[in-house]
């Protein structure tokens, strides 16, 4: 496996986590970056506009407009930064984060079984606990996951 290969499966993991925390974004009527935004919002707490470009790996125009796609629907509100009014920040509405609550439940294995029905389960076992080892890697050097 090469850089890009390794940077394509990372998406991938990335859009199938998101889709486990905001099931059903068709039904949703959410495009991907909207999902994207608000499932990154609902993992972490309020966040910068630039701190979710960052996370999401999203061009500034498409995640700018899905934050103003989300405030409209009333799931997500803005604020200046209270310690850097240059800044705006994004926060979850409460009503959305609890029901989110439910998805955040669901176990990894149920997610790569979904995701990836190609697997056996003992596949799905193995690539879960190197994940859940890459994860204890990540946690124990300081870094953010």
């Amino acid at each position: 496996m090469n850089a890009i290969e390794l940077q394509q499966v990372a998406k991938f993991l990335k859009r199938m986590s998101d889709r486990a925390i905001v099931p059903n974004l068709d039904q949703l009527h959410l495009t991907r970056a909207e999902g994207a935004i608000l499932s990154t919002l609902i993992r972490t707490n309020d966040l910068s506009i630039t701190t979710i470009i960052r996370q999401t790996l999203l061009p500034q125009s498409q995640a700018s407009t899905a934050i103003a796609s989300l405030v409209q629907r009333k799931w997500v509100s803005v604020s200046p930064d209270a310690s850097d009014n240059r800044k705006t920040v994004v926060s979850v509405v409460p009503s959305i984060r609890e029901a989110a609550k439910q998805s955040f439940q669901r176990e990894a294995d149920s997610i790569l079984e979904e995701s990836l029905p190609e697997l056996s389960p003992a596949d799905i076992a193995k690539l879960s606990e190197l994940i859940t080892s890459i994860a204890s890697v990540i946690r124990s050097r300081g870094e953010e996951l």
